[in-house]
């Protein structure tokens, strides 16, 4: 199959109704539902599992972040719309870089930014958590390969980052 790039035209940026539109389009309420029920421990599933990969998620609430002083990369402990609690690294670049930036860079205290955090994330409007499989690899020996579940995307109606992406940091 032959791509011509030439073939695609911009025509700007979407208004955050047209992309809430966008994502609340194919959302799910629970991480089990993006998942057909394949995932396992509520943190991974079988490397060659046929399942989708990647998938948004409505009706969630963030419960705690994990962030500390040496490692600044975050980790969202939030609950799917059923309920269902689950513990993932947050891969979203806009999230970490904000971290980083508060902890490393500006040297506020991991707990302060993680209260910080939270507390915006639980007092926004709308929600959406963008949820992906990482590739398959093997965690411990013998256990056979696994796609662990990460945030990739987090998106908040109002903007939590009020229109700033991962390079503002």
């Amino acid at each position: 199959m032959i791509f011509n790039p030439a073939s695609i035209k911009g025509k700007g940026l979407c208004n955050d109704k047209e992309w809430e539109g966008a994502l609340q389009l194919n959302s799910y309420t629970s991480v089990s539902e993006i998942y057909g029920g394949f995932l396992q421990e509520n943190s991974w599933v079988k490397a060659g599992t046929k399942t989708r990969s990647i998938g948004t998620l409505s009706a969630v609430t963030v419960v705690n972040i994990e962030l500390t002083p040496r490692q600044v990369k975050p980790r969202l402990i939030f609950k799917d719309g059923f309920g269902c609690k689950f513990d993932c690294p947050a891969s979203d670049l806009t999230l970490w870089n904000r971290c980083f930036a508060s902890v490393k860079r500006q040297g506020r205290n991991h707990l302060e930014v993680k209260t910080e955090l939270v507390t915006l994330f639980q007092n926004v409007e709308r929600l959406y958590l963008r949820l992906g499989l990482a590739r398959p690899w093997e965690r411990i020996e013998g256990e056979g390969e696994r796609c662990w579940l990460q945030v990739t995307g987090i998106y908040t109606f109002p903007d939590y980052m009020n229109a700033k992406s991962f390079v503002d940091f």
